[in-house]
């Protein structure tokens, strides 16, 4: 092997090395001469940045991008929105104007599925949800799916399936990570409870408004003030 201590100067490898390259790419110049003379010449055009396609809104509210499906509000059921494809973002466009920004799935067969998004339509309809395609992605914690199996275990499945769509658009509502904690502290308890427990649990109790005494005016203070202006 050599190395740079063979040589009497870094120069001198480096004449060595570019002598070796040279007589390496000489031999490949016919070759390289015989591609080139077939070879076409490159656009210089930019490349696009993104993709967009035409999309058609799902009963399910969803629409399928690259082989994959994405959630988006139930608003736009049934309506013609553009996906716009980025490298690693997908926008979601409906008359022009941005609906939704999501991360990009790779692959096929992949999906986003956001409770945020659907519960609008389901609790109006909570018999849909017993057969509902991405069902298992409306749990969004492990105390929402426990939350679920006990409904189901207290109640009929039309009943259980209606309380818990309620306590999830309670949590699409408020906050998420509050109504996790309520419902940990109420599976704690062991008794049966529905959405309204979930909801007295987080309540805000009602402010009432201060009792305010009107104070009551000296009209001679201001006959103080008048001759102390003319004074």
């Amino acid at each position: 092997m050599v190395t740079l201590p063979d040589f009497e100067s870094r120069n001198e490898y480096e004449a060595f090395i570019f002598a070796i390259m040279e007589k390496a790419n000489t031999l490949r110049s016919k070759r390289l001469e015989e591609e080139l003379a077939v070879m076409r010449e490159l656009p210089v055009n930019r490349l696009p940045l993104y993709t967009e396609t035409e999309e058609k809104v799902r009963p399910s509210s969803t629409v399928r991008v690259k082989k994959n499906v994405y959630s988006v509000p139930s608003r736009l059921i049934g309506e013609r929105v553009t996906a716009r494809v980025y490298e690693d973002k997908v926008y979601i466009l409906y008359a022009g104007k941005l609906q939704l920004e999501v991360e990009r799935l790779r692959g096929s067969g992949g999906k986003n599925i956001n409770y945020r998004h659907i519960i609008w339509s389901l609790v109006n309809k909570p018999g849909a949800f017993e057969n509902y395609k991405y069902r298992q992605e409306l749990f969004p914690t492990i105390h929402f799916r426990k939350t679920y199996d006990a409904l189901r275990d207290w109640y009929s499945p039309f009943i259980a399936n209606k309380e818990y769509l309620r306590i999830l658009y309670y949590a699409a509502t408020t906050m998420e990570s509050e109504v996790e904690t309520a419902l940990a502290l109420l599976m704690e308890g062991g008794a049966m409870f529905s959405s309204d427990h979930v909801k007295e649990m987080l309540g805000e109790k009602k402010q009432t408004a201060p009792t305010m005494t009107a104070p009551r005016v000296n009209l001679a203070d201001y006959n103080i003030l008048l001759k102390e202006a003319t004074s």
